[in-house]
């Protein structure tokens, strides 16, 4: 449902160790691999592999064309699968619109105390629009989506909601980057995600939760 409004879809599907990331929406985003981030068949949510990402100074899959598609003045849907293999070391990001000097337009990050966090800008910096309590467990998938209909954002876990409706109506900038599994990091340059991604998918315009569901089994 609403694939003309998919700016991304990453099913990170390929040969073990590629450097090769095909976008399925839409769009046909070209995706570029930075550090040492490549395809891995050890592990997929779904198909036969997946993203993998290391944290450290910046490994990700990196976008920098069409960066109007990841600008949103209204609804949107940002989500995916992410095997979290670290926890406690605090600001990993999942995926963020990145900026120079130190900020993002938008991020879903790991908050120092490894809680889920969704900041969001009208230009470069580093406003806070939903916390949460949750912390993700490792060795295992889980799916993570934050979603805006008119002015409520909200954020889910495994298809529950997590943390309270955030009324936002900001439009949120897009960046000159998009970072699956890194972010720029305030203060201190790229940050990078320890794990696995699999099936990223962004929508602009359309809210896909506004309450609780069940994530795809297949």
């Amino acid at each position: 449902p609403f694939i003309d409004n998919v700016s991304l879809l990453m099913k990170f599907e390929g040969t073990n160790a590629s450097t090769t990331f095909t976008d399925s929406g839409p769009l046909n985003v070209p995706v570029t691999a930075v550090g040492t981030a490549q395809i891995s068949t050890t592990r997929s949510r779904f198909g036969s592999s997946s993203l993998l990402t290391a944290t450290g100074g910046g490994n990700y899959a990196n976008i920098t064309t069409n960066m109007t598609a990841f600008a949103y003045p209204g609804d949107f849907t940002i989500e995916g699968w992410w095997w979290f293999n670290v926890n406690n070391i605090g600001y990993q990001p999942l995926i963020a619109a990145a900026v120079a000097q130190d900020a993002s337009a938008w991020a879903l990050i790991l908050e120092t105390n490894n809680t889920f966090a969704f900041y969001g800008a009208t230009t470069n910096g580093w406003n806070t629009i939903l916390t949460t309590s949750q912390v993700p467990t490792t060795g295992a998938w889980h799916h993570v989506a934050v979603s805006r209909s008119g002015s409520s954002v909200r954020m889910f876990y495994n298809g529950t909601q997590i943390g309270t409706t955030v009324t936002s109506s900001i439009s949120v900038a897009s960046g000159t980057s998009v970072r699956i599994g890194g972010y720029q990091f305030f203060p201190g340059g790229a940050r990078s995600f320890g794990g696995n991604i699999d099936q990223v998918r962004i929508t602009k315009g359309v809210a896909r939760y506004t309450a609780n569901f069940t994530p795809p089994s297949a």
